[in-house]
């Protein structure tokens, strides 16, 4: 799967750590996220 598949079949999408807890700190902290996508049927 290349990068464009997994964009199209992604259905969730969600910010973590720092940011998703509200303690990010400006220029320090980095975003985090994590997804779910729906993958293809192995061939």
């Amino acid at each position: 799967m290349d990068y464009l598949e997994i964009e199209q079949r992604t259905i969730l999408i969600a910010l973590t750590g720092s940011y998703g807890y509200g303690l990010a700190m400006p220029g320090i902290s980095d975003r985090d996220y994590r997804g779910v996508f729906i993958a293809t049927q192995p061939k």
